[in-house]
């Protein structure tokens, strides 16, 4: 059963990740946010001439070009299966990235193929919550930590602590409905911008027609705000087979790192994606959830943790 979630999970995120190198304002926003030494609670020389994994990798490439600008000496990309390392590196090439400084190697967070203690930084992006149970959740994070260095960092993403609406109702009943409705899962899978934008287009004209209060062309740029990237964010949360956000909670992840013996446990602030499509007028909610009622109410806490090994 794992196997086949980690088989269809790396299959989804290939197809997903392909959106990155095909739109520069996509890539570059997100290269923005990786390249912050800030966004992970350590500062720009630490990550001179060091080593570094990136656990789960993909082949959005954006944290791998991050890494390399902010002075690293090497970076190991990990990710199952070797599908993705091609579409990885023809990217990073295109994004002048010297692959001369970038391994790629096949293998799981579960069971990390390299030595114990040779990473100064280890990242793990949007992968723990995707894994199939919770106990490969807690293996993978005491992989994290076996392969860095004492001295060494690791930042992860756990998951959703108090869920709001939007975790704990709306996206769970989206699921469902992708997993039971098959026009809406074909919908989803294909991610037909063009037949989606048309079908908007026909309703507005409609709309239009029998009420003046709002003109055809303001109602147009609404339609403009929705791009590759609404369908590959509406993919990302329904596509894939295991989503473990809540179970991932902040009880869970102090609980594991201290049991591992990590130390100096911090969290980064929210960082404020400036985002092309529709999602730009949800981005408020996500930096004001500790004083705005509206956003406490409809998102939770997104767990994100930078945590020290030390002796």
């Amino acid at each position: 059963m794992s196997k086949t979630i980690f088989k269809k999970t790396r299959e989804v995120y290939l197809e997903q990740h392909k959106t990155y190198f095909k739109h520069n304002d996509l890539f570059n926003r997100f290269y923005q946010y990786a390249v912050l030494p800030k966004n992970y609670c350590l500062e720009k020389k630490f990550f001179k001439n060091s080593i570094i994994l990136d656990a789960g990798c993909g082949n959005s490439g954006y944290f791998v070009k991050a890494m390399i600008d902010l002075g690293a000496k090497h970076v190991y990309c990990l990710d199952l299966g070797d599908k993705w390392i091609y579409s990885l590196k023809k990217g990073l090439k295109e994004k002048d990235v010297s692959l001369s400084k970038v391994t790629c190697i096949s293998g799981s967070v579960t069971n990390i193929p390299i030595k114990s203690e040779v990473m100064d930084f280890v990242a793990c992006n949007g992968v723990l919550y995707h894994l199939p149970n919770v106990n490969l959740a807690t293996k993978a994070i005491k992989e994290l930590y076996r392969v860095t260095k004492f001295g060494g960092s690791v930042f992860a993403y756990f998951g959703v602590d108090k869920s709001g609406l939007i975790e704990k109702y709306i996206m769970p009943s989206l699921r469902q409905a992708y997993i039971k409705e098959k026009e809406f899962k074909n919908f989803i899978d294909k991610g037909n911008l063009v037949q989606l934008n048309k079908s908007l287009t026909s309703l507005i004209k409609i709309f239009c027609e029998h009420d003046k209060s709002v003109s055809y062309n303001d109602l147009k740029k609404f339609i403009r705000l929705i791009n590759p990237e609404t369908i590959m964010a509406l993919q990302d949360g329904l596509q894939v087979p295991v989503d473990l956000t809540e179970k991932l909670d902040k009880n869970y992840a102090l609980k594991i790192l201290k049991k591992i013996g990590a130390k100096n446990i911090r969290s980064p602030k929210d960082f404020y994606f400036k985002r092309t499509d529709i999602r730009k007028f949800l981005t408020p909610f996500h930096v004001t959830k500790k004083n705005n009622l509206l956003s406490k109410i409809l998102y939770g806490e997104h767990l994100k943790f930078t945590f020290d090994k030390k002796k």
